[in-house]
């Protein structure tokens, strides 16, 4: 049995408290994207491309252009290693130069740790500023499969914004021994205004993220599956895990809206949709608190 509160429900099964604090912050419900945001605010988005590079046709690259080309900075997981990853992140570029804005991007070193992949960074100059060049954590190249990209941004007004793009390991090789280490990031770097995202591979519910959530961070989605199902389920359900997710600094930020993207419906089956990727992309709009 459900209970009512005003216009919110809530479903047992639930923390009540935690609930109740998600419908008081505006932290429960995914949106709908639209390009609206105020000049100084961001809008960021993640996107796990599923071995992005040689796997990724013209077409593909076109479609997932017009997907993401309304945002301000986009943060990638899975970009191949090989020379095809460089390629198709240029034809990525240059595909969302031609949809009327001019864009910037920078592809990371091969992480050092025993799963290799590339990030990426895509954003708008006329929206964000890079500051100085992008860098993989490689200290913790021993404590991360994937070590974590780092790049530093700032709106128009100047406000800066330091991003962390991460890819956590497989969920049967346990995320949440990396996920519990993300912690030492916001110690390492306590003077900037952080935000993490990409594919954690696990829940924003898990105790793995209370190191996290104790300094001050808050997630962008909650209870928001953002993988595909290899086949359709019961009813056509076609979402599997809540794995893809932004964090953020509620001391920094505030959080203005956030959503996925669900572009499934775009392709006439989950095999073509998965093509593109197996996973939403997701975003946030944030603005900077008054310091």
């Amino acid at each position: 049995m459900a209970l009512a509160f005003g216009v919110y429900y809530y479903a047992p099964g639930l923390n009540l408290l935690e609930w109740i604090q998600k419908q008081i912050l505006g932290e429960e419900q995914a949106v709908i994207f639209e390009s609206n945001a105020s000049p100084e605010n961001l809008q960021i988005a993640t996107w796990n491309l599923c071995n992005f590079g040689k796997s990724k046709n013209e077409e593909e690259l076109e479609y997932i252009a017009s997907q993401i080309k309304d945002f301000d900075i986009i943060g990638i997981q899975e970009v191949s290693t090989s020379a095809y990853g460089a390629k198709a992140l240029a034809k990525l570029a240059d595909a969302l130069n031609r949809t009327g804005n001019r864009w910037d991007y920078e592809l990371s070193d091969p992480t050092i740790g025993a799963g290799k992949e590339r990030y990426a960074f895509l954003w708008r100059p006329k929206r964000a500023k890079k500051i100085g060049k992008g860098w993989i954590l490689s200290e913790m190249e021993s404590k991360f499969d994937r070590e974590p990209f780092l790049g530093r941004f700032q709106n128009v007004q100047g406000e800066s914004l330091l991003l962390i793009n991460f890819h956590a390991v497989p969920s049967k090789k346990k995320p949440e021994n990396e996920i519990v280490l993300l912690d030492q990031i916001h110690k390492k770097y306590v003077n900037d205004n952080l935000i993490l995202m990409g594919d954690f591979n696990l829940s924003e519910s898990h105790l793995a993220f209370d190191n996290l959530k104790a300094m001050g961070y808050r997630a962008g989605l909650y209870d928001q599956a953002t993988t595909l199902k290899r086949k359709y389920g019961e009813g056509g359900v076609y979402l599997l895990n809540d794995h893809d997710n932004v964090f953020y600094e509620r001391s920094a930020f505030l959080r203005k809206r956030c959503g996925v993207i669900d572009f499934v419906n775009d392709f006439p089956d989950l095999k073509s949709a998965r093509q593109v990727s197996d996973h939403l992309p997701i975003w946030i709009e944030v603005e900077w608190k008054a310091q």
